[in-house]
Parts: structure tokens; C-alpha cells; sequence
């Protein structure tokens, strides 16, 4: 009797992981109309091509859906775009896509309910960010996309620390291999998911600050000496002007209007003693760059931005000016929350329709 009790246990415990992968792939199904088989990733949403990145056409995954242009928001657009249609296209990479707000609640989704209030036209906001999306990559995209979408206004939210990744970002472009097709369990990840949150918060920030400085101290000493950026380097903030100028110079002339926004993060400028622990999970996607040579980046970028935008006759959202530091508006280093993102789409809103007047509309 006491076998057969241990082997129905020993089923009962190979049948659960079975029991979860069939839940975790029919609620995926269920939710967001996800395969059977395979394993749904972000990356799903982007497609790499020849000639540079866009949005999968009518990929989902979770929360996300790209429509058949490719960008995120409605479907029942006309292109070329009927008289008395303000269509603005928000560019910039996942800070942009959206990533922690709630549902209904991204900068762009915001920034469309803004100005339906305020300008009499009709408002279509559509959001072509892409995680990862680099400032040469997005120029390059306007180059291609802009006359299928056929947008009044671009607006660029920018990403200027990618400039300190020990190789700043590429005018050139080769496409990703792609990924192997591989067994991934959807189960396994949700279930690490639950135990991760079940973790007290203080001790989730603990465990990162930890292992966010043992990988920085790891790759700074597998480099020579003076490999890190201890100040915002020249070059690489030439390189993202010059950056800026291509994606100006990549709308075509009477075409839409350019929007350039600064870019804001969590931290204070000088950091404060709990910015100077949180800010190594922001140094560990840029291990070269030293704290006080992302802050001073993001500092001389905006200015950077401001200035061209004058120059250009482009529109400026200040965002980095309207939302304030920390936790409240912030949920990591520079990805919005639900109020970071009423404000950043508050920016971008002034700088479309200053003054609650009738954007112009090309």
C-alpha cells in the first residue's frame, strides 16, 4: 500500500507540470490569441529585414497588438490620409512602445485622448516604437515607412545613453540570426514570475543593486584600464547629433512636422545616495558607462536636442523638464508609469497643439 501511495504521489507530481503547460498555453490562447505550439516572445512583435527593422504586421503577444502597418493603434486607417486628420506617429524605442503601464494607459494611448480634447480634427496616434529601436535604425525607417503611413506629425522620443554602449550605435545594419526553435516552457516562466513576486520588495531591490554591481565589477575588469566612460565622452555625443540630423534630414521636404523630445529618467542631477544604488541596474545594460557619464549624457544630450530642434524649425517636448525623478513617475531607470506617461503624453501634447490650438494639419 505504502508503494503504491508513493508512485500515485510521484505521478501526481509528474502531472503537474504537465497540468500548468496546458493552463499557461490555453489562457495564452484564450487572452491574446496565441499559438498552441511554439513560444510566444516580445521579439514576435519585430521584424528584421534587409533593410532595417519594423513592427511585425498583426503580431500580438500579450497585451501588445501591431496592426497591419505594423505599429500599434487602429486598424481603419486610410492612407493617404483624409483631409482633417491629425495622424501622428510616436517613434522611440521601448520607453515609447510601452512596457510597465497598464492597459489603455502607454504615452501614446494618452497623448491620442489629449489631443481628441483638444483639436477639432480627428486624431489617429499611431505608435511605431520598437524595443531596442536605435536612433540610425529610425531614420532609416522613416525613410522606408513614412509615405505607407503617411503620418502630419513625427514625434521622436529619443534614447541618448545607447550612444555609451561600448559600440555606439551603427548606421549600418545586419539582421539578427534568428532564434532557434527551441522548447520553451510557458509554465516555467510564469511560475518564476510568481515566486520573483513573492519576494518582499526591499529584497527584490537588494538581490538586483548585488547582482547588477558583480556583473558591472566583472566586464569593467575584463577590460583595460580607462575603458570606462567616467564623463560623457565627446565623440559619442557627436555621434548622436549627428544621429539627430539624419533622422531630421530623412523627412521629406512638405512633409510631416517633426517633434523632438528630451529624454528624462529617474535620478536626480547630482544623484542622491539611493540614486547612486539604484542607478547600477541602469549601468548594467551600459557597463562601460559610469554613473556620473549617464547622467551628464542624458544632461548634454537634451541640450543637444533643444538646439537642433531651433535650428531645424522642428517642434520641442521637454519632457525631461516635465517629469519629475523618481519612483512615482518611473518604474526602472527610464520606463514610464501610468503618471510618468500622463506626463510625457502632456509634453508631447504642448508641443503638437501649443495652447489647446488647432494643430496644423498638412
Amino acid at each position: 500500500m505504502k508503494r503504491r501511495g508513493a508512485v500515485r504521489v510521484l505521478l501526481a507530481l509528474l502531472a503537474l507540470p504537465l497540468l500548468g503547460e496546458l493552463w499557461a498555453r490555453a489562457s495564452d490562447r484564450a487572452w491574446y490569441g496565441a499559438a498552441w505550439l511554439g513560444a510566444p516572445a516580445h521579439a514576435d512583435l519585430t521584424l528584421a529585414e534587409a533593410t532595417g527593422l519594423r513592427g511585425r504586421p498583426g503580431a500580438r503577444f500579450e497585451r501588445w497588438h501591431m496592426n497591419s502597418l505594423g505599429v500599434q493603434g487602429d486598424e481603419a486607417i486610410r492612407v493617404p490620409r483624409p483631409p482633417g486628420v491629425l495622424r501622428v506617429l510616436v517613434l522611440g524605442a521601448s520607453e515609447m512602445f510601452g512596457l510597465y503601464e497598464s492597459r489603455g494607459m502607454s504615452t501614446s494611448e494618452q497623448l491620442e485622448r489629449l489631443l481628441a480634447r483638444r483639436v477639432p480634427e480627428r486624431v489617429e496616434v499611431l505608435n511605431g516604437a520598437l524595443a531596442g529601436l536605435t536612433l540610425p535604425r529610425t531614420a532609416e525607417y522613416c525613410r522606408r515607412e513614412l509615405a505607407r503611413i503617411d503620418p502630419s506629425v513625427v514625434v521622436y522620443y529619443p534614447n541618448p545613453v545607447t550612444y555609451l554602449a561600448d559600440d555606439a550605435p551603427s548606421e549600418s545594419f545586419t539582421p539578427p540570426a534568428p532564434a532557434a526553435d527551441t522548447f520553451r516552457s510557458r509554465f516555467a516562466a510564469r511560475f518564476a514570475l510568481l515566486v520573483n513576486r513573492a519576494v518582499p520588495q526591499p529584497l527584490q531591490a537588494l538581490r538586483g543593486e548585488l547582482g547588477s554591481a558583480r556583473y558591472v565589477a566583472a566586464v569593467v575588469a575584463a577590460h583595460p584600464a580607462g575603458w570606462a566612460f567616467r564623463e560623457t565622452p565627446p565623440d559619442r555625443l557627436g555621434a548622436f547629433e549627428h544621429g539627430l540630423e539624419l533622422l531630421s534630414a530623412a523627412l521629406p521636404e512638405g512633409g510631416p512636422r517633426l517633434v523632438l523630445a528630451s529624454h528624462a529618467h529617474r535620478y536626480h542631477d547630482p544623484l542622491t545616495p539611493e540614486d547612486a544604488r539604484h542607478i547600477l541596474g541602469w549601468r548594467a545594460f551600459y557597463p562601460r558607462a559610469e554613473p556620473a557619464a549617464l547622467v551628464g549624457m542624458e544632461r548634454a544630450a537634451n541640450a543637444r536636442v533643444r538646439a537642433l530642434a531651433a535650428r531645424r524649425g522642428a517642434g520641442f517636448a521637454d519632457v525631461a523638464a516635465r517629469v519629475p525623478p523618481g519612483a512615482r513617475y518611473f518604474r526602472d531607470f527610464t520606463h514610464f508609469t501610468d503618471e510618468g506617461a500622463a506626463l510625457a503624453a502632456a509634453a508631447f501634447a504642448d508641443a503638437i497643439a501649443p495652447g489647446g490650438l488647432s494643430a496644423s494639419v498638412r
